[in-house]
């Protein structure tokens, strides 16, 4: 009809539980298996790693890295309605805001958004100027008065102008500044480059 034990029950080989446990329960070894619900009012100490099977995705926390880490399609979500999610399907990774506007904020140093731990994408500086990178080069930066833009090393500087779409020569008009001190205003109407 039940079992009482009035000091501390130490189970080997895993200890099944369907009904509620009122006082306390010591499991030095094995698995101990709740049917129902299990409350825990206090601090709950894990030695190992831990396992949260659900239905499609498993998150595990791993004792040896301590890392909480989610399966692919396990999403972590924030909000009272799960609005905000963070994921990774198996080949992206996302960031997802349901309802309002996703803010990204940094209290004092600039934002970045690298490839690998590095090489530079993007860079918002706080009052300061936006840099937009290619292949880790400073191409195009804000400055208080417009923007700049930036040639390579011993390269020119372009701005490019496309009409309705860049789908033909007509279309294409730049602005090219030399090395050596060239400004250019160029299209490209009649197949190849006109000054």
């Amino acid at each position: 009809t039940g079992l009482n034990v009035a000091g501390v029950g130490t189970f080997t080989n895993g200890l099944n539980i369907t009904g509620n446990i009122s006082n306390g329960l010591n499991v030095s070894a094995g698995i101990a298996t709740f049917a129902g619900a299990l409350d825990v009012n206090s601090t709950t100490n894990f030695a190992d790693d831990v396992v949260f099977t659900g239905a499609a995705a498993n998150v595990t926390w791993d004792k040896s890295t301590d890392d909480l880490i989610f399966n692919d399609n396990a999403q972590a979500k924030f909000g009272t309605d799960g609005d905000l999610s963070i994921y990774h399907n198996g080949s992206h990774g996302y960031i997802t805001e349901g309802t309002g506007n996703l803010k990204i904020s940094a209290a004092s140093g600039p934002i970045q958004i690298l490839k690998g731990a590095s090489e530079d994408i993007a860079k918002f500086s706080p009052d300061g100027p936006v840099a937009l990178y290619y292949n880790n080069v400073k191409t195009l930066e804000t400055v208080g008065t417009g923007i700049t833009v930036y040639g390579p090393e011993g390269g020119s500087a372009y701005v490019y102008l496309y009409a309705d779409e860049g789908d033909d020569n007509a279309d294409k008009f730049w602005l090219q500044s030399d090395p050596d001190g060239g400004f250019f205003l160029k299209n490209k109407t009649s197949g190849s480059t006109e000054i």
